[in-house]
Order: structure tokens, then C-alpha cells, then sequence
């Protein structure tokens, strides 16, 4: 699956992905090596997530991103 970066919310697409999951914020924070603060600053949009940090979600959930 394809997803362009202008096309979609991360926000609701990695909260939407992680309970689709069944993972907590704490059980995604720990397989990326992040404070569970910063997933949830992504879900709220408090915070942009960096494109590293968006290709190590899509690969945790099984997807591949292409620029």
C-alpha cells in the first residue's frame, strides 16, 4: 500500500493502525525506541512526525512507504 504524506492525517492513521493493533501508545513508544510522550503528541498533532519516524511506523505495522 502506497501512502502519500499530503493525502492522509498520520495522526489518526497511527492511532487508527495501532488499536486495528490491539497496542497500547506505551507498547508502540517501546518497538520504536520513543517516549510514549511523542506518540502521543503524533496522535494529537501536537507534534510533526519526522519521515524516519514514519517509515519505522508503517514497517511496524506492515507497510512499506516510497517517496
Amino acid at each position: 500500500m502506497k501512502i502519500e504524506r499530503r493525502e492522509i492525517q498520520f495522526s489518526l492513521w497511527i492511532r487508527e493502525k495501532r488499536l486495528e493493533n490491539g497496542l497500547t501508545q506505551q507498547q508502540v513508544a517501546d518497538a520504536l525506541k520513543v517516549n510514549v510522550r511523542a506518540i502521543r503528541r503524533w496522535e494529537s498533532e501536537e507534534n510533526r512526525i519526522t519521515d524516519e519516524k514514519l517509515m519505522r511506523i508503517a514497517k511496524l505495522f506492515g507497510y512499506r512507504l516510497s517517496y
